[in-house]
């Protein structure tokens, strides 16, 4: 990252690929916390000189003049004494003050996911510290916005592999991305200096306002961007799940005190810990939270494995907001997830908050990517719902990005579209689901119904075991044992 600046003794230019000189003059580059400049020492350059330096418009550079004079009497009566032929001739040779420059903030799941309701916590720190360094913040929730010029520097930040973004905008010379969703576990993480710097809550105002005012959701489909303050507590996983991106961890390890990004006026406060359960100190972290007064939840998914009484009590009696998430990814863990799905609800009795599991499926750890693996897989995913149902659980379907390849693909997204909608999942079996959406279709047969067909013709005993379980039913039997 590149400053604009002027010290004592030296006159400004902004390098924005590697500069040896100019107009003969040595240039001087300058380290800072933040990264570096180039200046050229005594040299006095004009708007035109100036601009060809930076590659920026004129118009810019006396953009960026105004900025510092609203702030530097001494830049002001430069200005206003400058003459026509040059009037940019700037010589701070006496005053030291900063051109803030003008950062763009991208989040790309934003943009290419419509439906996507959750802020992007990597662009929040970077636009919490830029503005900390006095900088001019934009969230851009258009590409277009970019076309122009406008911004010195463009941070882009995405979660989702699958989310697009317009290769021309990767290329720019003013852009920086970053994140999981460009390099998955070998993503570099955020500089000290941001990653431990307050959220910037409000980057998101202008665009949440917009979307309310255009009709796009109601006010709780944004509670994560107007209620939430948001963080991690610990980071890490020992568990190094191949899927996973923190399969490069060897323990889970203390990351935050939650006052570093806490907000005292947010309601809430939402933890993204990889795997809170496997941390050693982790009844500190559920007293520290509770001392906070406000009600909190763990959105990333406990590991169930290592719940034990003190843990489930604790969680239970604690302030706890939404649904408890836990994780069903292997059905190698059948038993050891009975046990302790029994134990969850021996404390966890209440029907006011809902137990989640999130199903992970579509992945071969064995690496054959075969029909037999397909197959098993399938009925592997129903095996686990069948489980939850019977302890009034509620599977969240997770498909890893090669279900695509299996011959069965469409039964993957009917199951997601049954089950990650818990009012159609808890009234109807996933044979009555399919036949519902047939319903709709007045002539030809649906998708839906398609994929439920092409199963139960091939595998009519995996449709016999499990196409007819309704949730209710066997609810209602765990609870008679």
């Amino acid at each position: 990252m590149s400053l604009y600046a002027y010290h004592p003794g030296y006159s400004l230019i902004r390098a924005t690929t590697a500069v040896i000189s100019f107009k003969g003059e040595p240039v001087k580059r300058v380290e800072t916390k933040g990264g570096f400049f180039y200046v050229l020492k005594e040299v006095k350059m004009n708007t035109k000189e100036i601009a060809l330096a930076v590659n920026k418009t004129e118009r810019s550079v006396r953009n960026w003049a105004k900025k510092v004079a609203e702030n530097n009497s001494v830049m002001a009566e430069k200005i206003s004494a400058s003459t026509s032929t040059h009037p940019a001739d700037y010589d701070l040779s006496n005053c030291e003050s900063y051109i803030y420059i003008y950062i763009g903030i991208i989040d790309a799941d934003l943009i290419s996911r419509p439906k996507h309701r959750f802020p992007n916590l990597a662009c929040m720190k970077i636009s919490g510290y830029m503005k900390s360094q006095k900088h001019n913040v934009k969230l851009i929730t258009d590409y277009n916005e970019i076309t122009n010029n406008t911004f010195d520097k463009i941070y882009i930040s995405k979660v989702f592999t699958d989310t697009n973004i317009p290769e021309w905008v990767l290329q720019l010379d003013n852009v920086e991305y970053g994140g999981t969703g460009f390099f998955y576990d070998k993503a570099d993480p955020l500089p000290d200096y941001i990653e431990h710097h307050k959220p910037d809550y409000h980057l998101y105002d202008e665009w949440v306002k917009n979307q309310l005012k255009s009709g796009r959701g109601k006010p709780l489909d944004y509670k994560y961007y107007t209620d939430y303050s948001i963080g991690f507590t610990t980071r890490g996983c020992f568990r190094k799940c191949e899927f996973c991106v923190n399969k490069n961890y060897n323990k889970v390890v203390l990351h935050s005190p939650i006052d570093e990004f806490l907000d005292e006026d947010r309601k809430y406060i939402c933890l993204l810990d990889d795997n809170i359960l496997g941390f050693s100190q982790w009844k500190l972290i559920l007293e520290s939270l509770q001392k906070t007064g406000k009600r909190f939840e763990f959105k990333q998914g406990m590991d169930i494995r290592l719940m034990t009484d003190e843990k489930a009590r604790m969680l239970v009696e604690s302030k706890y907001i939404g649904d408890y998430i836990f994780a069903f990814d292997n059905i190698a863990d059948k038993d050891l997830i009975e046990e302790k799905l029994k134990l969850w609800k021996k404390y966890c009795t209440t029907t006011a908050q809902t137990t989640k599991l999130y199903v992970f499926c579509g992945f071969d750890r064995n690496d054959k990517w075969d029909y037999d693996f397909w197959v098993q897989d399938i009925k592997d995913t129903f095996e686990r719902i069948k489980i939850l149902m019977k302890y009034g659980c509620l599977p969240y379907i997770m498909r890893f990005e090669r279900y695509k390849e299996s011959p069965y693909a469409g039964t993957y997204i009917n199951l997601a579209s049954w089950c990650n909608q818990p009012n159609f999942f808890k009234k109807t079996s996933y044979r009555k689901y399919c036949e519902m959406n047939q319903e709709r279709t007045k002539n030809n047969i649906c998708s839906t119904m398609k994929y439920l067909s092409e199963l139960e013709l091939k595998h009519p005993d995996i449709a016999k075991e499990y196409f007819d379980l309704f949730y209710g039913a066997l609810k209602s039997i765990i609870n008679k044992d």
